[in-house]
């Protein structure tokens, strides 16, 4: 710029010295010397004279403007080319941190492509520092697999065609790992040589992220098309983009045929208001929460029929659009055996009641002959009608012994049939367990006696009232306790428990008895079941007494569990609510 100045200086002083001499010139001609003093004389130039002065200023004044006008294009030429400069260093700083390389390569004349200029972002892709890349040929960089697609691409630029678009390929890197690139390629003049400006970017990430896709929609693929149930896909307007095999079993329908259709065609016409009421709200926008659950439905074939099916929806979003995948099971085998398990639920259901009815009815009919056969037995032993000798009083007390066993056996089934068929009804009262406790001591004192058994009792000081049904409770009660005398030992001893706990009173009833295995202990509240010991002798029992205890505690709102061990005893426990703590229960009023 400083030299562009003084030029300008030079040329407009070369100007103004130009003027001033032709100004002399002419002034030199207008006087004359005469006589030793200066006189003014009148001189009229001739033409040719003037014609070469005139000719010299036009000469001078043509050449200080072209001049001016020759500096002032040179300085819009070198501002221009700063200013390009500028948006070419920019433009290379922009591509090098999006990690975009700049690469001119230039023909060598061999139809090889020479690097003559590298941004800071190829070393960093290849491998290579700036000087070993300047002079490499660009060749040298290709793995050789894809070497002669692009050296026959480069030729055809060297022919001047022009070849658009994105390219893809990889190279070897320095350090011999390979890498996919992508570039695109311009052609130029540089130096009066052909040459080619090459934009090239590393596109790993984007490869790895494209296999990883491939691999998803791959195993996605697999998936619906081995899977046993229809999976549909709709866009946002209910038109079917994915069809998988199991639909075509399914409905009937091929693929090509339901492509682009509705998915509506597969459901029955009074069904359709339902499932556009299920997609509305995403489909308006209000919300993108899918049902979250299955739901039933009936399917339509192709063929017109219809079968029950579950329909699980769930959206999924590429970019803005929105699309749906319905996931269709064909349930009518499943339909047919929940009914068949309906209907023999049904006829099981009304086989127990039977049952139940026809125990309590055979119930009260054995029981009014058998309590005639129980008096006239105890008439007898008595002496009533007459003497009788002692084989006869030994043979009347047999008869009394079984006619109450077989009377206990028959109110046991009567009371289960009627627990079981709903029929049985708590009358809850405000109860205190420490009388029933009591009375109940005084009634086996006599068995506890000839067993030589020890019964005591603990019952919690100031123990509240329970809500209960105070027969039913004694009942309980005494199942447990005839079982841990049964299962006692002579001797032994037993006791009856009584504690707070929570909103509920535990009741417990512990022996130091032979004890229960822990195969027998999951069974042992089941109907019928009796607990077999050697040690214990033959127990007798119908195997009901747990069975109708676990019954009436559970229609309190308790619980009742065991604990056990062979040959350490058994604690049997259950739980009735307190007086203060009033609760609906299954049987009360």
């Amino acid at each position: 710029m400083k030299s562009v100045i003084v030029k300008r200086k030079i040329i407009l002083l070369a100007i103004t010295l130009g003027l001033l001499f032709w100004f002399l010139d002419s002034v030199g001609d207008a006087f004359l010397f005469r006589e030793g003093t200066l006189t003014q004389a009148v001189f009229s130039p001739g033409p040719v004279e003037t014609y070469m002065r005139l000719l010299v200023i036009a000469f001078l004044i043509g050449f200080g403007v072209y001049t001016q006008l020759s500096v002032n294009r040179r300085l819009r030429m070198e501002t221009a080319l700063r200013q390009s400069e500028q948006r070419y260093r920019t433009l290379l700083e922009l591509n090098a941190e999006v990690g975009e390389a700049v690469v001119m390569l230039q023909n060598t004349g061999k139809g090889n492509a020479i690097h003559t200029f590298v941004s800071d972002a190829w070393p960093h892709i290849t491998g290579y520092s700036r000087e070993e890349l300047l002079g490499m040929s660009w060749f040298d960089l290709l793995q050789p697999g894809y070497r002669e697609t692009v050296m026959e691409r480069y030729r055809r630029r060297i022919d001047g065609e022009t070849i658009p678009g994105l390219f893809e390929f990889f190279i070897v890197r320095k350090d011999g790992t390979e890498v996919p690139i992508e570039i695109i390629a311009g052609q130029t003049v540089y130096r009066g040589e052909f040459a080619l400006v090459v934009y090239a970017r590393g596109i790993t990430e984007r490869k790895r992220a494209e296999a990883e896709l491939r691999a998803s929609e791959e195993k996605f693929r697999s998936v619906t098309e081995t899977a046993a149930d229809a999976i549909i896909s709709t866009d946002i307007h209910g038109e079917i983009v994915q069809w998988n095999y199991a639909a075509e079993n399914i409905f009937g329908y091929l693929a090509d045929e339901m492509l682009g259709r509705s998915l509506t065609t597969l459901i029955p016409e009074r069904f359709r208001q339902r499932y556009l009421e299920l997609v509305h709200p995403v489909i308006s926008g209000e919300t993108y929460q899918t049902p979250g659950k299955t739901i039933q439905v009936t399917g339509l074939r192709k063929d017109g029929s219809e079968f029950p099916a579950e329909l699980s929806l769930s959206f999924w979003t590429t970019g803005e659009e929105i699309f749906f995948t319905s996931i269709i099971a064909d349930i009518t085998e499943r339909w047919l055996r929940e009914s068949e398990l309906q209907e023999k639920t049904r006829q099981l259901i009304e086989a127990s009641n039977a049952k139940s009815e026809f125990l309590a009815h055979m119930s009260h009919e054995l029981r009014t002959p058998l309590n005639v056969i129980i008096g006239f037995s105890e008439l007898l032993a008595d002496e009533v009608p007459g003497k009788v000798n002692r084989e006869q009083k030994q043979c009347l007390s047999e008869i009394m012994n079984s006619g109450h066993n077989l009377l206990g056996l028959i109110n046991d089934i009567l009371d289960l049939s009627r627990i079981e068929s709903g029929k049985m009804e708590l009358k809850l009262r405000n109860v205190s367990l420490f009388a029933i406790i009591e009375s109940l001591k005084s009634e086996l004192m006599p068995i506890l006696a000839q067993k030589k058994q020890d019964l005591a009792i603990e019952v919690a000081t100031e123990l509240p009232f329970v809500r209960a049904d105070k027969a039913r409770v004694k009942q309980l009660l005494t199942n447990l306790l005839s079982n841990s005398i049964k299962f006692t030992p002579d001797g032994g001893r037993l006791c009856v428990e009584a504690v707070l706990e929570n909103n509920h009173c535990r009741i417990s009833v512990i022996d130091n008895g032979i004890g229960i295995r822990k195969k027998d202990r999951v069974k042992i509240f089941d109907s019928f079941y009796q607990v077999k010991s050697s040690s214990a002798g033959s127990t007798g029992g119908t195997g009901l007494g747990l069975a109708i205890a676990r019954q009436i505690v559970e229609m309190h709102g308790g619980r009742i569990w065991v604990e056990s061990n062979p040959g350490a005893g058994s604690r049997f426990s259950f739980t009735l609510p307190l007086a203060h703590a009033r609760r609906n229960f299954p049987g009360g009023k």
